[in-house]
């Protein structure tokens, strides 16, 4: 008698989670959450493709790298460039605000996720800037700039 009670149980609970995320219910998430984006910046008054890799924690932190090429529009010449992200996100929130490093110097990125986590729309600045420079990108597996 036990088993089949086992038994219901787990069916009413396979029912009930099935139900939940047919009716548009966020499903149960897992921590730490690793995440590769492609999409592009501007930088140095032009456009660059660039790869965005960050992991959220359990805790709202928010640790990440980046890379992409700055085209330099004057002499032609291209360099790779990569950084760090440093962040925090707020629970129940889609934005996560940074603090990104490079060879360039120190700024401030804020992004907002989508819901399922798959893209992020953002604007970053020098640190004492306005956020007002686009950094999107959006899930692409291993891709790389």
């Amino acid at each position: 008698m036990f088993s089949n009670i086992l038994k219901a149980s787990a069916a009413l609970a396979s029912y009930v989670a099935l139900t939940l995320v047919a009716a548009g219910a966020p499903a149960t998430i897992t921590f730490p959450i690793a995440r590769h984006y492609c999409g592009t910046l501007w930088s140095g008054g032009t456009v660059a493709k660039v790869t965005t890799d960050f992991t959220i924690s359990a805790d709202g932190s928010v640790q990440g790298t980046y890379r992409f090429r700055q085209d330099y529009v004057r002499n032609g010449d291209r360099e790779e460039v990569s950084g760090t992200l440093a962040g925090q996100r707020t629970p129940g929130q889609s934005g996560v605000d940074f603090v990104w490093q490079d060879k360039f110097g120190t700024g401030r990125l804020h992004i907002q996720l989508s819901d399922d986590l798959g893209s992020f729309l953002g604007k970053w600045g020098a640190t004492t800037d306005p956020l007002r420079h686009k950094w999107n990108g959006r899930g692409c597996g291993d891709q790389q700039v």
